[in-house]
């Protein structure tokens, strides 16, 4: 099935364009029974999700792309999907800050498929410094590794993938970030 945003010739009115999309097809229940998922409702399950007062400036201009993407999966279904990859951008751009904060810059040049590139520290390195430094407890390794894990998943992808809406998984991602300040 063609999407029809995909049409170069085609310009769409606002109130097309900002129409609920036809594959959110969710409800809730409420008071035993169910009821359309309203834009409002969106809005509601991201409006209390916040970064603590410690965490970087540009770390929540991001994340609060994270969260306004989640709405627009009202009127786009697949935003909720870039969402979430948004998410663990931050979370894993916010560890590597973090990393740099604490134990400076350290680049070097690398030969990669015939690319020169600055070659910044890997995930693995940064999450084992940061566990080793304290910040985040042994305990909670294996969550934070899962959210690399995700980002480099929906970072490289061989066709088109679709998350169901979580904002559960905005706030976890939230908490997340909020630990590592």
């Amino acid at each position: 099935m063609k999407n029809e945003f995909e049409s170069e010739e085609r310009i769409f009115s606002l109130s097309k364009i900002t129409k609920k999309d036809e594959t959110f097809p969710f409800v809730r229940i409420k008071d035993g029974k169910p009821r359309e998922i309203t834009i409002e409702d969106l809005q509601r399950d991201v409006a209390k999700i916040r970064l603590d007062a410690s965490v970087p400036e540009a770390t929540k201009k991001v994340f609060t792309v994270c969260k306004k993407l989640y709405v627009f999966g009202y009127f786009y279904y697949p935003f909720f999907t870039v969402s979430q990859h948004y998410a663990f951008l931050t979370l894993e751009s916010t560890m590597r800050n973090k990393y740099i904060d604490m134990f400076g810059k350290d680049y070097k040049w690398v030969e990669r498929g015939g690319f020169r590139r600055e070659e910044y520290y890997r995930f693995p390195k940064i999450l084992k410094g940061l566990v080793g430094a304290k910040v985040i407890p042994k305990e909670k390794e294996e969550l934070y590794d899962v959210g690399g894990k995700m980002r480099n998943l929906l970072s490289h992808l061989t066709k088109m993938s679709t998350l169901l809406p979580s904002a559960p998984i905005l706030k976890r991602v939230a908490e997340m970030i909020n630990a590592l300040y």
